[in-house]
């Protein structure tokens, strides 16, 4: 049976054009500060496909990712997908916000905001999924450019602390 992977190739303006060209959804989303500031924006495709398992989403990623010279890749699945809990970096939940208590952004094509909640600790994902049930959460299985999102959570210590937490964590696995 075939499972639902999420696949993001961030990169310059070319991915417009060759998402295109290769009928793949791109999204434009402006990272915010608490002021609802852009503050970068970050172009990605947003491809929705099935594959029979992670590791073949996975050969697929990589191929794309050097054809759409992306600089970030992405992959994630729905939470639902519990036998991966084990590999997921971290667990994440996008929603519609007026508050700015999370990181937040805004596609480009929207006219709302959006937040993102997120954690590392495999201990963490349970009660997480459960604090979102009946929405979008998301297992990233894979992530290229983590270190990419610093420059938007350093605006919410909390959410920074358990990145650099789980940065911390791997370079000790690194010795």
């Amino acid at each position: 049976m075939s499972e639902l992977f999420e696949i993001h190739i961030t990169g310059d303006e070319s991915i417009k054009k060759l998402g295109k060209v290769l009928g793949h959804k791109v999204i434009e989303i402006g990272a915010m500060n608490t002021k609802k500031q852009i503050l970068y924006t970050e172009i990605m495709t947003s491809i929705q496909q099935r594959f029979e398992n992670f590791e073949e989403c996975l050969e697929f990623t990589r191929r794309l990712t050097t054809f759409y010279r992306g600089i970030r890749s992405k992959i994630e699945c729905p939470a639902t997908y519990k036998h991966y809990l084990p590999k997921t970096i971290y667990t994440e939940c996008h929603f519609k916000t007026t508050e700015v208590n999370l990181p937040i952004s805004k596609n480009v094509d929207k006219n709302y905001l959006v937040a993102t909640d997120r954690v590392y600790k495999l201990e963490e994902f349970a009660p997480f999924i459960k604090k979102y049930k009946g929405m979008d959460v998301e297992l990233c299985l894979y992530d290229t450019l983590i270190s990419k999102d610093y420059d938007w959570f350093k605006y919410w210590p909390d959410i920074l602390n358990k990145t650099h937490e789980y940065y911390i964590k791997l370079l000790e696995n690194l010795k």
